[in-house]
């Protein structure tokens, strides 16, 4: 489960573990339009994110929300 939290003081933040299934990543990034997110779920997984109190249900390989 990927829980994102926006700081108005940093501009983007990227972050990734290696599981005995994959590498996890997830990464944000502010646009002029709002806020890009980015994860990656490793195959045979799935995950959810959570992004402002909806949630995302997310599948193997890289998945991206805009927001």
């Amino acid at each position: 489960e990927f829980r994102p939290e926006t700081d108005e003081r940093v501009q983007w933040v990227s972050a990734s573990i290696q599981t005995e299934n994959g590498t996890v990543s997830s990464k944000w990034q502010k646009t002029e339009n709002g806020t890009e997110y980015e994860f990656f779920v490793p195959e045979k997984s799935r995950a959810i994110a959570l992004i402002n109190g909806k949630e995302y249900r997310l599948q193997a390989g890289l998945n991206k929300i805009f927001s």
